[in-house]
């Protein structure tokens, strides 16, 4: 019986990885590797620095990555201190959650942020030219909104959110400090 288990749980496991052309079905078009990043605020927010959302996306012919970091989201305490807390992740396309796709000068990615293929937001990089070295425009679009962290996920996921990139590089004092979570030392 026990063999009959193990036999079973491999088969599943076996089933459920996917191939190699599985994951590279996710990444169309992509014949050598480049990468770009780019500042963005959110469209009609009431100040533009107000939750900078940074978006750096690397890619090559047999997977892309989309990694995102919140800044700047200034919030306030229970003690009345305003601070930012940092967020962000990385997916990649090896993961059935992002798919990319490649059409000369223009990049396309879908993220899907829930299981099931839901809630896909778009991700347009449109570059002045096939060497795809220089970002003419982009847009992200139907976010659900990073901001409100994941303990509100469910409940707001029909605030959907547009992010605008910065014109020109900027720098940019954060309007309030950072919170760094570190290790506590109890005496």
């Amino acid at each position: 019986m026990k063999y009959i288990l193990l036999i079973f749980s491999l088969s599943l496991i076996l089933c459920s990885t996917p191939s190699r052309s599985d994951t590279q079905d996710r990444v169309t078009g992509v014949t050598f590797p480049f990468e770009f990043e780019v500042a963005t605020s959110k469209f009609n927010s009431v100040k533009i620095e107000q939750g900078i959302e940074l978006f750096k996306i690397q890619c090559a012919p047999e997977m892309c990555s989309l990694t995102r970091i919140l800044l700047n989201n200034c919030i306030q305490n229970a003690k009345g201190q305003v601070f930012s807390k940092p967020g962000g992740g990385t997916i990649t396309t090896q993961s059935s959650f992002l798919e990319a796709k490649l059409l000369g000068n223009k990049l396309e990615l879908v993220l899907y942020q829930a299981t099931h293929h839901s809630f896909p937001a778009k991700i347009i990089a449109t570059f002045e030219d096939l060497s795809l070295s220089k970002l003419k425009s982009f847009t992200a679009t139907d976010f659900i909104d990073s901001s409100l962290g994941a303990k509100y996920f469910y409940e707001h996921l029909d605030a959907r959110v547009e992010y605008i990139p910065f014109q020109g590089n900027q720098f940019k004092k954060l309007d309030c400090p950072v919170f760094l979570p570190g290790i506590n030392k109890y005496n």
